[in-house]
């Protein structure tokens, strides 16, 4: 194709897409200017038709190059009619909570309310164009360009990207999307390895209770008869309602279902027995076998599944209809504009091209760093020293991502959504250098995240204790308006920008208000609780991530989180415990896991026997064979603890499900071999129309194609066995290597001491430091209190002030260090006016003093008694 043909294709394309912005916004036009005055919202609506009428007229159709200063005014306009379509969004949402708060929470909303709430909805999708306008005029701008408006236009809309071949690998499923690994090819050529989620939209449709029924429902078909015979759905419903409602006798039965499932027949009859102390369903009775049991924690666990995952959804408030994984690109852009881009794994909207089809969804590139859940395969996890909390680069990750988490309003930063960045230094020591969150699909609802939001994971105001300077300066800078500008370009409903926006406000006013209470003397390396101080690199490198930066109690914050994968001992335990759990969830998937797939081959097979033909046709063997093993897989268990006293080896249960695995390969081979061999009844071999998809085939076509089937997952199968042997070899390498793992992390630790000497050694000192500030701030506040009290008159107020004082000198002075007493002496001397005396006499004078106040409080509380016995006489 000629080049010319080409441009004048391209020129085409983007005369359409600015031909198509034009018609959307005039059709905008055409909507509200048929508001007449005293409608609802006229004022707010008739602002923001004028702002439209005046950027629709300033779109021209034509291919003019747009210098930086004429972007800069389309830049403004597109702003102005951000900001009054979002001050009219806001006034429609503060009418729909009228309606939402003169109803109880059980009834369903008014036609007037969901009326409200559809405009405000469809007022956001409008809001969303206009900001990913300016967005795209933004970025011009600050690039230079020269650009047409239908270059601006075209740039707005989501990049596409090719995928690299075989690169997609299985879905890698986030708590409420799927992520699938794959390389895409970027604009450069570059391969760029990460995860993509397809767009899926938050629906509100449906409530909890009829998630949870059709989990039910699905997981009941899926076991067959034995599903069947368990019970009905409406009593898997009250037995889930029952289980989920005592979540504290229940809890480890939804939470660690799969130990259970392959736990050893004691276990599961200890546990039976347990849920009948409390439970007004017969367990035993209903779970009397091994495949009813391991039917019933299935389902349930599905049920609690998608329980869970909706209760989250709902717990936040996300806006309904919005691209929950898109929160995640938001996010990313966020930590862009707080100077942090490296604080999250990178995210950005796409197009990705796979097996000839266009995808529509979010990119979020490798983090760098390790997975908790991959301890074994970490090797770095279990050499943590004592340096890995106390690296200055990592305190200010975890700093950092709080701050973003917060304004954000993500409350699901917990360990298993950051990745671990390990290094080793020259010296052999091992330190956690740095992290980066990852999944960040919750953030930005509408919940009030102070107050409504109850995740344990989320860090609210009084869990932080300090933040950077760096970061300080820029939320400070952070305004409303550019939250808006920007947010709304990325599915934020005004309701959650709002939500963004208090958010921000609470922030900042928290920042001023607690850094006036440091500046009373506290120094460096002191914290308060309940108060954010602005702290400086040098003076976060010489804090505690433990006894500083981490909460204590309930208050548990990210330092504590993160604190406790620094921790080279703990990290060798759970490498050993990941390994089992590893081991346990193979055993699973390919057992219990792959029920549905045998018992898929099962049935097809049986629906082709023929039964007159006897139990000794070739056939019937082969399905008999497939059928033992099915129960086989179904019925399942793996005794942990029998495993583990074999060092190693395979149970006799395992061993048992490995030979009636081979026993129906062997006959599914004997099967195909012997019709292979046939030279006669297997006409349908030579049929002309074989390839033909629409050809319907016949009984002895279809029980050899049966055969075949069978065979490849039977191989499969053999194939899982032999990893399966592998783990199991692996963990009784590990108990081994257990010893000297903890004798290395012994040596590294020993290392690293000199470092943590003089380390604590600094943390005193500026602890005494501290110490000794506030001595001299406080001993100045009381005397100025009492030089107050006298300028007012008040003798009484004025001679207990310089009892409060003189009772805080004595023990201030002989608190500080020998050296240091005559300068807070003399300091004192000048701003009293008073000649004061040695240590010693100081002390004495402040033990008479504390000793009068005494005298005077409890004369004061019998005076006050005495007047309450009056007045009862």
């Amino acid at each position: 194709m000629k080049e010319v043909e080409v441009n004048n294709i391209q020129n085409n394309q983007n005369r359409s897409r600015l031909r198509k912005r034009q018609a959307g916004y005039a059709k905008n036009i055409t909507a509200f200017a048929s508001v007449r005055p005293g409608q609802a919202f006229y004022e707010e609506k008739h602002a923001f038709l004028e702002s439209l009428q005046t950027l629709n007229n300033s779109i021209q159709n034509q291919d003019e190059r747009l210098g930086v200063d004429k972007m800069k005014t389309l830049q403004a306009l597109y702003a102005d009619s951000i900001s009054k379509l979002d001050t009219l969004n806001r006034a429609i949402n503060a009418k729909r909570d009228t309606y939402k708060k003169s109803r109880s929470a059980e009834d369903e909303p008014s036609s007037m309310e969901n009326k409200l709430t559809s405009e405000a909805r469809q007022n956001d999708l409008l809001a969303d164009t206009l900001a990913k306008d300016l967005k795209a005029f933004d970025a011009a701008i600050k690039k230079g360009q020269e650009k047409t408006l239908a270059e601006i236009y075209e740039s707005s809309r989501t990049a596409t990207y090719g995928v690299k071949k075989g690169s997609v690998k299985q879905n890698a499923s986030g708590n409420q999307n799927s992520r699938i690994p794959l390389t895409i090819i970027d604009a450069d050529g570059h391969e760029v390895e990460g995860f993509f989620t397809p767009d899926k939209k938050n629906s509100k449709s449906k409530s909890a209770d009829t998630l949870i029924e059709e989990a039910i429902k699905k997981g009941i078909k899926k076991y067959g008869s034995v599903g069947a015979d368990l019970f009905t759905p409406e009593r898997a419903k009250y037995i889930y309602d029952y289980i989920s409602t005592n979540s504290v006798v229940f809890g480890v039965f939804l939470s660690e279902y799969r130990e259970y499932c392959l736990g050893d027949n004691k276990k599961m009859k200890d546990f039976i027995d347990a849920m009948n102390q409390n439970s007004p369903v017969d367990m035993a009775g209903l779970l009397d076998s091994r495949e009813k049991f391991n039917a019933f924690m299935s389902i349930m666990h599905d049920a609690a599944k998608v329980d869970n995952a909706r209760g989250i959804l709902d717990g936040v408030d996300l806006a309904e209809q919005s691209r929950l994984n898109r929160r995640n690109t938001a996010m990313s852009r966020m930590a862009d504009i707080l100077g942090v881009p490296n604080i999250i794994a990178k995210s950005e909207n796409v197009k990705v091209k796979i097996g000839g089809k266009t995808f529509k969804g979010t990119f979020m590139k490798n983090a760098d760093g390790g997975d908790e859940k991959n301890y074994n395969k970490e090797p770095l996890f279990m050499e943590a020293t004592f340096e890995s909390a106390e690296n200055l680069k990592l305190k200010k990750c975890v700093a950092d991502l709080q701050v973003l988490d917060y304004i954000c309003g993500n409350p699901d930063r917990h360990a298993g959504n950051i990745m671990y960045n390990f290094k080793k230094r020259k010296d052999g020591t091992v330190v956690l250098d740095s992290i980066q969150g990852i999944d960040n699909d919750l953030a930005f609802g509408a919940t009030d995240f102070e107050t409504g939001v109850k995740m344990r994971s989320a860090v609210k105001l009084e869990q932080m204790n300090v933040i950077t300077r760096s970061m300080a300066d820029r939320i400070m800078n952070l305004t409303p308006d550019s939250l808006k500008q920007i947010f709304y370009g990325y599915e934020i409903s005004t309701e959650e920008i709002q939500n963004m926006e208090k958010r921000l406000k609470d922030l900042q006013s928290k920042i001023k208000k607690d850094n006036l209470a440091f500046g009373k003397g506290y120094g460096k390396g002191s914290v308060l609780p309940g108060m954010i101080k602005v702290v400086e690199d040098n003076e976060l490198e010489e804090m505690s991530f433990i006894e500083d930066l981490s909460m204590p109690g309930s208050k548990e914050n990210l330092f504590n989180r993160v604190q406790k994968r620094t921790n080279g001992y703990d990290n060798i335990k759970k490498a050993k415990q990941q390994l089992i759990w590893d081991y346990n969830d193979s055993v699973y998937d390919v057992t219990i896991g792959k029920y549905d797939a045998i018992d898929k081959i099962y049935k097809e097979m049986d629906s082709d026997t023929v039964m007159f033909q006897g139990n000794q046709n070739q056939y019937n063997i082969m399905l008999r064979n497939i059928k033992e093993l099915k129960k086989e897989m179904l019925s399942f268990s793996n005794p942990e603890g029998e495993k583990q006293a074999k060092g190693g080896e395979h149970t006799d249960r395992l061993r048992d499900l490995i030979e009636k695995t081979r026993n129906a390969l062997k006959e599914v081979n004997e099967y195909i071999y012997y019709k292979n061999s046939k030279t006669t009844g297997e006409e349908w071999r030579n049929d002309p129309n074989l390839d033909d998809p629409n050809r319907i085939p016949g009984k002895t076509e279809r029980r050899y194609k049966h055969a075949i089937e069978a065979r490849e997952f039977l191989s499969k199968q053999m194939e899982a066995f032999e990893k399966l042997d592998e783990k199991v070899e692996l963990i009784g390498e590990y108990s081994k290597k257990e010893i000297s793992l903890n004798e290395k992390n012994n040596e590294l630790m020993n290392k690293s001491l000199p470092y943590a000497e003089e380390f604590n050694s600094k943390r005193k000192e500026n602890k005494y430091q501290t110490h000794k500030a506030r001595c001299e701030y406080e001993l100045y506040e009381l005397h100025f209190e009492a030089v107050g009290a006298r300028h007012e008159g008040n003798g009484a107020r004025e001679f207990m002030d310089n009892l409060r004082f003189d009772a805080a000198l004595g023990f201030a002075i002989n608190s500080l260090r020998p050296e240091d007493r005559a300068e807070l002496r003399d300091k004192m001397s000048k701003v009293t006016g008073k000649e004061l005396g040695s240590d010693e006499e100081l002390m004495k004078r402040s033990v008479a003093s504390l000793m009068i106040n005494s005298k005077l409080s409890l004369l004061k509380e019998k005076e006050k008694n005495n007047n309450k016995l009056e007045k009862a006489e």
